[in-house]
């Protein structure tokens, strides 16, 4: 547990995450009570794998480094729960962001995945969506992207039981769900 951290002069100012799998219980807490405010750097693609839960705490940035992903596998968790006071961003790392800075967040099938008032931005690589679901246990509440090429990619929509999808007006495409 990090507290009060202060970073500063040594070329990037972050915590840097260097990617890899996490078979675990993760917490990424890059709160400003944590941190002093640095967002945590996503160097390479993490994969949430093997009994792994991945838990981000509202507050928190998480700034990807060109072309990298954050995929869940099978009876995995990703919890990104913010509040409207702190919400949480998936960004780009890059200095001027673009659009397709990094893939995406993706939950295969069987994953368990819960974001409320996530902000995705600057995803979207090639012609990928910014989040991609083939999960079956998924809710999403009061979360958008920015400058991402779609926001959801919704092919396995029909396959899903669990999950809900309320959100807000936004830029880019807008996902509808019928019948489910």
């Amino acid at each position: 547990t990090y507290q009060g951290v202060s970073m500063s002069g040594n070329g990037t100012d972050a915590v840097v995450t260097p990617g890899g799998t996490v078979h675990r219980a993760v917490t990424i807490d890059g709160s400003a009570a944590a941190l002093s405010g640095a967002s945590p750097l996503i160097a390479a693609t993490i994969t949430v794998a093997g009994d792994g839960a991945l838990t981000v705490t509202p507050g928190t940035t998480l700034r990807f480094a060109y072309s990298t992903q954050l995929d869940v596998l099978d009876g995995d968790w990703l919890t990104a729960q913010g509040t409207p006071a702190a919400g949480i961003a998936f960004t780009s790392a890059a200095s001027p962001q673009q659009r397709g800075d990094w893939y995406y967040l993706r939950a295969f099938a069987g994953a368990h995945v819960r974001l409320s008032h996530v902000d995705v931005a600057y995803a979207g690589r090639g012609n990928y969506s910014a989040l991609i679901v083939y999960a079956t246990d998924t809710a999403i509440a009061d979360s958008r992207t920015l400058a991402a090429q779609t926001w959801l990619d919704l092919d396995t929509l029909h396959e899903n039981t669990h999950w809900t999808v309320p959100l807000p007006p936004q830029t880019g495409n807008r996902p509808t769900a019928a019948a489910n």
